[in-house]
């Protein structure tokens, strides 16, 4: 079940890098997604993951 929106979030990834400008949106779906992920408790590494995307975003 996570597999899925780890291949998702790759995928977007791999589409965003020749596109720089939009990296920040990815990187902040991404975290998203990770959040959401996060919620949890065996996954709270998940949670870190997500605050790094959303930093980088900044």
């Amino acid at each position: 079940m996570c597999v899925v929106p780890a291949v998702a979030g790759l995928s977007a990834l791999a589409l965003a890098v020749r596109i720089p400008p939009r990296w920040p949106q990815v990187f902040s779906l991404g975290g998203v997604v990770a959040a959401g992920t996060a919620l949890r408790a065996e996954r709270r590494r998940a949670g870190y993951a997500a605050a790094a995307l959303f930093l980088s975003t900044a």
